[in-house]
């Protein structure tokens, strides 16, 4: 069975911002586990995994103002979000929690030394490549290249309620 639940979609609200929908690999599993730690996960619990790549008007693979600027604006874009999804799936009264792609830590819930690498679960659960510029590896979008800014968030939410979710958000007039 697939771990894609839902291919990359774009979002019908916000421009050039994509979604998609994942079940927790194994190689990631233990990963997130040792991340939120305020969360216990039992063995047979699934965790959902949905990753987000917005567009930047810029090339995030340089340093400068402009790039600096354009990463806060996408932060700020992809918290809001996040959290109005967060918001709905603990209103259902399952857990949910967003990486902060800044930190690489839990935004919600309680930080700790550890944390996600939100281009790598990129990688593994899209298969986008990514590229090393200056030691720092970026995400390269199949049509964006490295002019994306990804982030990522968590639930134990079965896969249908948080498709409905997303759904309700993405085009609220269908629900």
């Amino acid at each position: 069975m697939s771990n894609v639940k839902l291919v990359p979609t774009l979002s019908h609200i916000i421009e050039d911002f994509e979604y998609s929908v994942h079940m927790c690999p194994t190689t990631m599993r233990n990963d997130v586990m040792k991340i939120f730690t305020e969360k216990t996960f039992a063995d047979s619990e699934d965790i959902v995994v949905i990753p987000t790549v917005q567009k930047s008007e810029v090339d995030l693979s340089q340093a400068g103002d402009k790039q600096d600027n354009e990463k806060d604006r996408l932060l700020e874009t992809f918290m809001e979000w996040a959290s109005l999804v967060c918001r709905q799936l603990w209103d259902r009264t399952f857990w949910a929690d967003v990486i902060d792609p800044s930190t690489g830590q839990p935004y919600f819930g309680d930080a700790d030394t550890a944390t996600f690498a939100t281009v790598q679960g990129d990688k593994e659960l899209l298969n986008y490549p990514t590229e090393t510029v200056d030691g720092q590896t970026v995400l390269s979008h199949p049509e964006w290249k490295t002019a994306c800014y990804a982030g990522t968030m968590f639930t134990n939410a079965p896969v249908d309620v948080v498709l409905e979710v997303l759904g309700c958000i993405n085009d609220p007039e269908e629900y």
